[in-house]
């Protein structure tokens, strides 16, 4: 028993140490870049949120029907960002895209004075913190110290996890969102939680933030309960059914709840509900299949998805090990049903890690991936024009990966056979 408690307490200080030392890193990166924008967080869409929040704060955040001015006068790096966007739209005002991070950035000028990016930073980087306290607190409550410590390792070794945490654009906010949703949904489908208010305020909030700052990820928004709910219940009866479906309606009613409002946003500026219309239509049409000149883009789909998950997603930014051998690894641990190993690490005792696996773990791993590919299938025009970005939708896999596999092995003690056991 000593023994256990020393492994729990020891998987709870490397929790804190991982918490401490990815916090630590961002607040260093918030300061070298406190009179900068940072590449690795976008340079050139942060300058536009930089530029936007500064209007915001000057113009009042209703100004423009509610939406940024990403050019603003061009005070902050006019060599980036927005300053082409009149060119081609006739006008700065941004309307592509829910104009969450820009009126974050408003807020930020308001409270530390425009173009103070070592502050603004600072806001950024404490929620990326607070969701990995919050995300480590909901593992703890649903698995024991050693595999929540397990987990935690696993995030915190792939980069993308930490390094758009001090950055002002929205992925900065969207991935410690998401890590806490995921967190709570362990939570609800391994334990069977009835959905009560309070899931239902959380998951509606969480939806409504995540519609409110993009529209890149829809899809890891609304389906990700699918694979969460599959690892911890076959889904063959009617309450199970049920209760997935109540968490993916009650996430998609917030996120398009933000979405309307964004169109809403759009009709008022643009005076006319039709040229809106016309407008995002547009829009979604040359993001999934224009060069961005008029003519159709060549490429297929699934091929350029296939690329992404093979090259991109290893880069340093995000992934940095082999996306398809990972796979192909994982699938082949599936694949056996029973298994036991045991170390010897101090007499008398012995760690036995014991695996056990089912066929609804292919699924369960199939339909992360499939989630995580949505987006880059539909909008190909805008996946490839922004391939760094978007290797980051592989994070459902990741991490439903490891969760997968940690969730199929217990860890038991045992105490080892002395020599007259083995000798009888």
């Amino acid at each position: 028993m000593l023994n256990k408690v020393n492994y729990n307490k020891i998987a709870k200080v490397v929790i804190i140490l991982i918490i401490v030392l990815l916090g630590a890193k961002e607040i260093y990166q918030a300061q070298k870049h406190s009179d900068k924008p940072s590449y690795v967080a976008g340079d050139g869409s942060e300058v536009n949120v930089i530029r936007g929040g500064a209007c915001y704060a000057r113009d009042g955040f209703f100004s423009n029907a509610g939406l940024p001015d990403i050019w603003c006068g061009g005070r902050f790096f006019p060599e980036q960002g927005g300053q082409l966007c009149g060119v081609k739209f006739t006008t700065n005002i941004y309307k592509t895209y829910p104009p969450g991070s820009h009126m974050l950035g408003g807020v930020y000028a308001k409270i530390c004075g425009e173009y103070n990016l070592g502050c603004y930073r600072m806001f950024p980087v404490g929620l990326g913190v607070f969701s990995l306290v919050v995300f480590a607190l909901l593992l703890l409550r649903s698995l024991t110290p050693v595999k929540a410590a397990l987990i935690m390792l696993a995030i915190a070794v792939i980069p993308m996890t930490s390094n758009k945490m001090h950055g002002l654009q929205f992925q900065s906010y969207t991935l410690p969102l998401f890590l806490m949703y995921l967190a709570s949904l362990i939570i609800f489908f391994k334990h069977k939680r009835r959905f009560n208010i309070r899931y239902f305020i959380f998951f509606f909030l969480f939806g409504a933030f995540q519609g409110f700052l993009s529209f890149d990820e829809v899809f890891l928004t609304t389906l990700s309960g699918i694979p969460v709910a599959l690892l911890y219940t076959p889904l063959n009866n009617k309450e199970d059914i049920k209760r997935l479906a109540l968490v993916v309606t009650t996430v998609s009613a917030g996120l398009f709840l933000s979405y309307a409002l964004h169109f809403i946003q759009v009709i008022i500026y643009d005076g006319s509900a039709g040229q809106s219309y016309d407008f995002l239509k547009m829009m979604f049409k040359e993001r999934y299949n224009d060069t961005g000149g008029g003519d159709t883009l060549e490429i297929n789909s699934m091929k350029l998805a296939f690329e992404m998950f093979s090259q991109v997603g290893r880069s340093k930014e995000h992934f940095i090990i082999n996306l398809p051998i990972f796979l192909g690894a994982v699938l082949l641990l599936l694949l056996i049903k029973k298994g036991v190993l045991t170390l010897t690490l101090h007499k008398p005792m012995q760690l036995c890690l014991q695996w056990a696996s089912s066929r609804r773990n292919f699924i369960v791993i199939l339909s992360a991936l499939l989630i995580s590919f949505l987006w880059i299938i539909l909008m190909k025009q805008h996946v490839l024009f922004h391939q760094r970005y978007f290797a980051r939708h592989f994070f459902l896999f990741y991490f439903m990966s490891i969760l997968t596999i940690i969730e199929n092995t217990s860890l038991l003690e045992l105490k080892a056979p002395s020599n007259e056991e083995n000798q009888e």
